[in-house]
């Protein structure tokens, strides 16, 4: 059975919203500022990192080609 909690947006901008998760669920999840998450939208919102393999893939600088 999944954890269900419930969490405040925060506004940044103009428009946009932040969502903060406790560290205990950042620590549970191994995720440091600057990692990647997935974010997937079907009638629910799931936030989920981005894994490769054993490793947590890294953002990549705006300047690199995909």
């Amino acid at each position: 059975m999944p954890n269900i909690f419930e969490r405040s947006l925060i506004r940044i901008g103009d428009g946009g919203l932040t969502l903060i998760i406790p560290k205990s669920w950042a620590l549970a999840h191994r995720l440091e500022a600057g990692d990647i998450v997935r974010v997937k939208t079907n009638r629910k919102l799931t936030v989920e990192p981005v894994v490769i393999g054993k490793w947590k893939r890294k953002p990549t600088s705006h300047t690199e080609k995909k």
